[in-house]
C-alpha cells in the first residue's frame, strides 16, 4: 500500500452544521484513521446548535472545516456565519473547506427551504444558480477528469465507487454540464472527477489563502461496511493539508469542453467489470 510521506503531520477537522447521518462515518474515521495512511487524523464532530463565531473558529483552528450536507440537515448558515467563515479561512492562511452533497440548497415538501447559496464563493460556485437534488444509481462511480499521481487516488480502485448516499446536489438543469460539457457551477474551479452522466461532481478551488473541494455527493453517509468512502476522504484530508493553497491542483485542469479520454476508458473499464460479473 502507498502512503503519504507525510507521515509526521496532524491534521486537524472540525465538521460543523452537517447532517447527523454522517456522524458515525467522522468518528470511525478519527478512531481508524492508521487504516489508510500514515498522517495521523484528529477530527472533532461538533454539531453545534448555537451560531458558529469567528472566535469559537480561531479557538479551534482547525486545518480543515467540513460542512457536510448543510442545508439539507436542515440547516442555514446566517449572515454572521458566514462573514465569520470567510474571514477565519482569508486571515488565518493554508487552510481548507470540505462541502458535500445538499450544502447550497435543499428544498421539503416544496413549501419549506433551505438556502445557503449565501456560502456558494467560499466554493468558487455561481451564487446565482438554483439547486435541488435528484436520485442516481445505487452506487456512484468518480472517473478523475486526469489521475496522475495524485495522492487523492492512493489505494483506491477507479473509477471511484462510492457507496454514500446515492443521490447529488445538481443545478435546476439536471447536470453540471452543458450540451457542450463545459462545466456550469463556476468558471473559476477545476473538475476533479465526475461520474459519466455529469449529475454528480468532485470540484477544486484556490484562492491565496485557502482551498475548498465540493463533492455533490454525499460519500461519508454509509453503512461503513466498505472502506472506500473512508479511505477517500483521508486522502482529501491528506491532499489538501500536504499542498499550499497558492498550487493549482496536483491534477491537471484540462478543458471540459467533452470528457477526457482517459475519463471515457475509465467509464468503459467499468462497464467491462460489470459484464464479467454478470456471468
Amino acid at each position: 500500500m502507498i502512503h503519504s510521506k507525510t507521515k509526521n503531520q496532524s491534521i486537524k477537522v472540525t465538521v460543523i452544521h452537517s447532517h447527523i447521518g454522517g456522524k458515525s462515518f467522522w468518528k470511525d474515521l478519527n478512531k481508524n484513521w492508521k487504516k489508510y495512511g500514515e498522517t495521523k487524523i484528529k477530527l472533532s464532530v461538533k454539531f453545534i446548535k448555537k451560531e458558529i463565531t469567528l472566535k469559537e473558529l480561531q479557538k479551534q483552528n482547525p486545518d480543515i472545516i467540513v460542512c457536510s450536507d448543510t442545508a439539507g440537515s436542515p440547516s442555514s448558515f446566517s449572515a454572521n456565519e458566514v462573514i465569520a467563515l470567510e474571514t477565519f479561512l482569508k486571515n488565518s492562511g493554508c487552510k481548507h473547506l470540505l462541502g458535500t452533497y445538499a450544502l447550497f440548497q435543499h428544498l421539503e415538501q416544496r413549501t419549506n427551504g433551505y438556502d445557503n447559496r449565501k456560502i456558494c464563493h467560499l466554493f468558487g460556485i455561481n451564487p446565482s444558480m438554483k439547486f435541488g437534488t435528484i436520485n442516481l444509481e445505487q452506487s456512484i462511480s468518480y472517473c478523475p477528469i486526469n489521475p496522475g499521481k495524485s495522492i487523492l487516488w492512493n489505494n483506491l480502485e477507479l473509477p471511484y465507487v462510492s457507496d454514500g448516499y446515492c443521490h447529488s446536489q445538481v443545478p435546476f438543469s439536471l447536470s453540471w454540464f452543458n450540451d457542450e460539457g463545459r462545466f456550469i457551477g463556476g468558471k473559476d474551479v477545476t473538475v476533479l472527477a465526475r461520474n459519466e452522466q455529469g449529475t454528480a461532481v468532485i470540484v477544486y478551488y484556490s484562492t491565496k489563502t485557502y482551498s475548498a473541494v465540493y463533492i455533490s455527493t454525499m460519500p461519508e453517509f454509509n453503512t461503513l461496511q466498505t472502506k472506500v468512502d473512508s479511505q477517500f476522504i483521508y486522502n482529501f484530508f491528506v491532499y489538501t493539508s500536504s499542498k499550499k493553497t497558492t498550487y493549482k491542483t496536483g491534477l491537471i485542469s484540462i478543458p471540459t469542453t467533452a470528457l477526457p479520454i482517459y475519463s471515457r476508458a475509465c467509464f468503459k473499464e467499468k462497464e467491462i467489470k460489470k459484464s464479467y460479473h454478470k456471468k
